[in-house]
């Protein structure tokens, strides 16, 4: 979806006043995909561009990359590469 849309590679620069999700409807309109999934993605694509690694402590004056699907992959899958995810039988439940 995001390939098709062509945003990958772009760029937004942030003015004061700014937020994330603001720019991310901007940037990338209204997706299908979870908003914490999206967010993560940004914060990967830009881990300088937030104090703190904070979606909510925005730096004015930087210039954000837009995720691509490489990013939304890196935060899905264990191994962006390949495409593998966590072995869920090894992780623990709780009731």
């Amino acid at each position: 979806e995001l390939a098709r849309k062509g945003f990958s590679g772009k760029s937004y620069p942030v003015q004061p006043g700014d937020t994330l999700d603001e720019i991310i409807f901007k940037t990338l309109g209204d997706l299908s995909v979870r908003h914490e999934i999206i967010r993560s993605a940004f914060l990967r694509a830009n881990p300088r561009a937030f104090r703190r690694r904070n979606p909510n402590y925005l730096l004015a004056g930087v210039v954000l990359r837009v995720p691509g699907p490489e990013d939304f992959r890196a935060v899905v899958f264990d191994t962006p590469e390949v495409g593998t995810t966590v072995d869920r039988r090894r992780m623990i439940r709780y009731p």
